[in-house]
């Protein structure tokens, strides 16, 4: 990425010359995020189980459709429905997170 306007300077790892990188690293981390999440909380009950592994089913179909996906038929529109969705999708973390406690550590 370029630090700032006018300016060559570029900091980075270069995902964006390789896919099959940028696609490794960035499922890497989403998965790495999982299993930290999955581990460091637990279901209240079926609930916060249900919800917290259909959000993770549903990030992960929209990630790939952002790769392998056509382009949005109406490029002015894409942002205010990616607003609405990530909105929705933070909203339903945000009540899946409540049936998700985090593990009390044992001293």
């Amino acid at each position: 990425m370029p630090i700032s306007p006018g300016r060559q300077v570029y900091l980075g790892l270069g995902l964006w010359g390789s896919i099959p990188a940028d696609v490794m690293i960035e499922g890497g981390f989403w998965l790495l995020a999982v299993i930290i999440y999955s581990r460091a909380t637990h279901a209240k009950n079926r609930i916060g189980s249900y919800a917290y592994w259909s959000v993770v089913a549903l990030l992960t179909v929209a990630w790939y459709n952002n790769l392998a996906g056509p382009p949005p038929r109406d490029p002015h529109a894409a942002p205010f429905v990616s607003l609405l969705f990530f909105s929705l999708a933070v909203a339903w973390a945000y009540w899946m997170n409540r049936a998700r406690p985090c593990l009390e550590k044992s001293g």
